[in-house]
């Protein structure tokens, strides 16, 4: 998104992309709490399942559409 984003303003504007810069915590906040349910998700795999990858199919596509969820 933000090189599709800085090539569609230097083709149309004829400027780079400038972003006003805001509060870091919230996206740090949103990115940790990502990241814990991410690591949750690979660690239950390997408790219950014996491995990240691999499995019964059906956790396999639960997992699979899990972390695009979070993604």
């Amino acid at each position: 998104p933000w090189f599709i984003n800085t090539v569609y303003n230097s083709i149309a504007f004829g400027e780079p992309l400038q972003v006003k810069a805001g509060e870091l915590s919230f996206s740090l906040i949103v990115f940790f709490i990502t990241f814990v349910l991410c690591m949750a998700a690979i660690v239950l795999r390997r408790y219950f399942f014996g491995g990240e990858l691999g499995g019964p199919r059906n956790w396999a596509w639960i997992t699979c559409f899990y972390l695009m969820f979070l993604w």
